[in-house]
């Protein structure tokens, strides 16, 4: 007879023998993916056209002719040349022949001015002929003035002066000074003359606005306005008919 510790015993090894294997189950975690939204950023690019208009202020001839080739070698180069100054025609002339010498692509458009007889009248009519030299009304103009490095900032104050008083600031995207180096051994008296014409600013500037190229100015100035004004309204209008925002 067998003892009931054996059949217990029996009994024990084959439950973990043969038993039943308990499988815990594997939870599997779905990670959700949350997608990137990547906001595009709509850049306005303006599509105006520009043109760059170099106004070289007369002097010597030798001054007026290195003033010429140093604006020749800008980036880019200027679609037009205003060569200004009454008082200095022979400069001026020499410096056209040397402009009118030059390739086609680098000279593009050469006007004269030879009315003015200082700074303040270089700017009123110097302005007037870079005006002269844009047929499209659409097209923005900005304008670099090439001197000397005496006058520089002189001839600052009064060409941004005259824009100012004829209403030219806003036809003019920016005025900018271009300074050829002054002649050897110059420098000193020029510098000494600058200071003495300092004080004569405001009487060349409301003399030249007054005068006829000022009045002239003023009157093209608003014309241009005008038409620009048309030209935006005209550009705003093809862009609604394309489905844009004016």
């Amino acid at each position: 007879m067998v003892p009931l510790q054996h059949i217990f015993l029996l009994f024990l090894l084959l439950w973990t023998g043969y038993g039943y294997k308990t499988t815990t189950p594997t939870t599997t975690t779905a990670t959700s993916t949350t997608a990137t939204s990547t906001t595009a950023t709509s850049t306005t690019v303006s599509t105006v056209p520009s043109m760059l208009v170099a106004i070289v202020l007369g002097g010597d001839p030798a001054s007026t002719v290195r003033r010429v080739r140093m604006a020749s070698t800008m980036h880019p180069k200027p679609e037009a040349y205003v060569l200004s100054g009454g008082t200095w025609r022979a400069g001026v002339l020499e410096a056209s022949a040397l402009l009118h010498a030059m390739p086609e692509r680098t000279r593009r458009t050469c006007l004269l001015e030879v009315e003015s007889t200082n700074t303040a009248e270089n700017a009123a009519c110097g302005m007037i002929r870079a005006l002269d030299a844009g047929n499209d009304p659409c097209t923005r103009m900005s304008l670099v003035v090439v001197t000397n490095e005496y006058h520089a900032d002189r001839t600052e104050r009064i060409f941004r002066r005259v824009a100012d008083a004829c209403g030219a600031s806003d036809a003019f995207t920016s005025i900018r000074i271009m300074s050829a180096p002054d002649p050897p051994g110059t420098t000193e008296w020029r510098n000494a003359l600058e200071v003495q014409l300092h004080g004569s600013i405001e009487k060349d500037v409301t003399s030249a606005v007054n005068g006829p190229c000022g009045k002239s100015l003023l009157a093209r100035i608003r014309v241009v306005e005008r038409r620009r004004y048309s030209c935006e309204r005209s550009g705003h209008t093809q862009q609604r008919l394309r489905g844009g925002t004016p």
